[in-house]
């Protein structure tokens, strides 16, 4: 049985739902140890049989980091980054941002991580086997 949690940015003009296969309790996010997630108080989270589902009133900002592979997504508005993602060869994946989340609070502690350790092959393969489906929609008010 699949499970939906809902979350949005500070303002509101971005919205998302993932679905994951187990409930939120049984997961720790990842917690990037970079500069860049460090200040932004990011914590991502995902699995592979995620579908991660964006929506957005205003266009989103894109921002690249290290090996310059994945693309950040941020509100437009009040820039909080919504997710990470990233288009393989056959669809885009990505890892949400787990603060995000109004249940944020049922995740276990987060566990760091540190990918700028990896090659930028080793990047893209991981987030292959971590990483779950996402579709981004814009929304029309």
């Amino acid at each position: 049985m699949a499970h939906q949690y809902s979350g949005e940015c500070s303002c509101g003009q971005v919205s998302l739902v993932v679905t994951l296969e187990h409930e939120l309790t049984e997961y720790s996010p990842r917690a990037c140890d970079c500069s860049f997630c460090m200040s932004r108080h990011i914590e991502y989270l995902s699995e592979p049989t995620a579908l991660l589902q964006i929506t957005h009133t205003q266009p989103l900002q894109s921002l690249q980091q290290g090996s310059n592979q994945a693309e950040f997504l941020a509100c437009s508005g009040c820039h909080d980054v919504v997710a990470v993602v990233y288009q393989s060869d056959t669809q885009l994946i990505g890892a949400v941002n787990a603060c995000l989340l109004k249940d944020k609070r049922q995740l276990k502690p987060s566990v760091v991580v540190s990918p700028k350790k990896l090659s930028a092959d080793e990047k893209s393969g991981r987030w292959a086997s971590l990483w779950g489906s996402v579709t981004i929609t814009a929304s029309i008010n």
